[in-house]
C-alpha cells in the first residue's frame, strides 16, 4: 500500500512548503492513548510512513488500532540524469509529508491497557525507521 494522493490537484506542480517551525495543530493525542511525536522538522517520504505503519501493525496485531495522522500530498520533482537546463520543471518523483516539530504522527488505541508493553515496543521500533527524533506520548489518566 503506497500512499499518494488520489484526486489530482488543479495544477501539476506545487511550492515547497518549509517545515522549519513548530506545528500549528495535532500537538496532542485526540483519538488513542499512546502516540509517536516529532521532536525535529523534515519532509517524511510515503515509503518510510509505509515501513513505520508495517511496523507498528506487527506490534499491535489484535489488541488496539492504529492511526496515521500525516498524509503525503506535497509532491517532490527531479529531473533525470544528464538532462540540460531549461525545459521547465521534472516530472514528479514521490510524494512526502511535510512534518513540523511538535506534530503527533501515529496513535495507538488499545482494547485493553494490560498491552502497553506491546505499544511502548512497537513505537520505539517504528521510531527507529524515520528519519527524524521522535518521542513516545501517552494519554492515559
Amino acid at each position: 500500500m503506497l500512499l499518494i494522493p488520489k484526486i489530482i490537484t488543479k495544477k501539476r506542480y506545487s511550492h515547497k512548503i518549509n517545515f522549519e517551525g513548530s506545528t500549528k495543530g495535532n500537538k496532542e493525542i485526540t483519538w488513542g492513548q499512546f502516540g509517536l511525536k516529532a521532536l525535529t522538522g523534515c519532509w517524511m517520504t510515503n515509503k518510510q510512513i509505509e515501513s513505520a505503519r508495517r511496523v507498528l501493525s506487527r506490534f499491535v496485531k489484535n489488541f488496539g488500532k492504529i492511526k496515521i495522522n500525516i498524509f503525503p500530498h506535497l509532491g517532490k520533482v527531479k529531473k533525470p540524469a544528464e538532462v540540460r537546463m531549461g525545459a521547465g520543471k521534472g516530472s514528479i518523483e514521490s510524494y512526502v509529508a511535510v512534518v513540523r516539530k511538535g506534530t503527533v504522527m501515529f496513535e495507538i488505541r488499545l482494547n485493553e491497557l494490560k498491552y502497553k508493553e506491546f505499544a511502548y515496543k512497537g513505537l520505539k521500533e517504528s521510531a527507529y525507521k524515520l528519519p527524524i527524533k521522535c518521542k513516545i506520548i501517552d494519554n492515559i489518566n
